[in-house]
């Protein structure tokens, strides 16, 4: 629908031993994650159109550019990948943003940079100039891809959306299979993500037991198994 801004989430735990990252950093994630990255900015329109892909470090941290030059110029676009807070909001990347005029922008992975921040919270995660900080959510806004899994309520719950699609929520129920609780046409935040929780429990009668039993038991037996 012509968002030349926005904001996307994919997932990289398929990359990387999520143990290694509380050890090895952010470093690590960037390394093991970055593939993912390009191939994401190389099929930008299809893969078609595409000269090559620039790749750059614009930070002391994993900020890094993934600029996705065009045969023809007017086709370019550029993709942050794990876009700390202080980048976004520098002068330099808000005279780069103006610059890129209706080519594509990008930022992928924000919750997982090095100063990790949401867009839907409105610049509130951000320190110093939070009038830059909310004109850079506002004008990221448009969430079109995300995906992301974590336990909540002592369930696994997936987070995921397509745009034009609603936000759609899923757990694992107690037999395994991936079952949606809920949708919404704005992201739902954490109480209301409970709600449905509490709502899919209640209708299934799902003791508090079952659930906290088949979650120790998964983490007893660890992503490999």
């Amino acid at each position: 629908d012509g968002y030349t801004r926005q904001t996307v989430r994919l997932r990289l735990d398929a990359a990387y031993d999520s143990q290694d990252i509380y050890v090895k950093g952010v470093q690590y994630l960037l390394k093991a994650a970055l593939p993912i990255a390009k191939s994401f900015s190389t099929k930008l329109w299809n893969g078609e159109y595409v000269k090559q892909i620039k790749v750059s470090i614009v930070d002391e941290e994993v900020t890094t550019l993934l600029y996705r030059e065009a045969v023809n110029p007017l086709m370019d676009a550029a993709v942050l990948f794990l876009p700390s807070r202080d980048v976004v909001t520098s002068p330099k990347f808000m005279s780069f943003f103006q610059g890129m005029g209706d080519r594509l922008v990008v930022f992928l992975n924000t919750e997982q940079a090095a100063a990790n921040w949401k867009v839907e919270n409105k610049g509130k995660d951000f320190y110093g100039d939070t009038d830059t900080a909310l004109q850079v959510c506002r004008t990221f806004a448009q969430q079109s891809y995300y995906f992301f899994q974590t336990p909540i309520n002592n369930w696994q719950m997936t987070f995921f959306r397509s745009y034009p699609h609603p936000w759609e929520i899923f757990i694992e129920d107690l037999k395994y299979n991936m079952v949606k609780i809920g949708e919404s046409d704005v992201k739902p935040n954490y109480d209301q993500i409970i709600a449905m929780m509490e709502v899919y429990e209640e209708a299934n009668a799902v003791k508090p037991y079952q659930k906290v039993g088949k979650y120790l038991k998964d983490c007893q037996q660890g992503p490999a198994e």
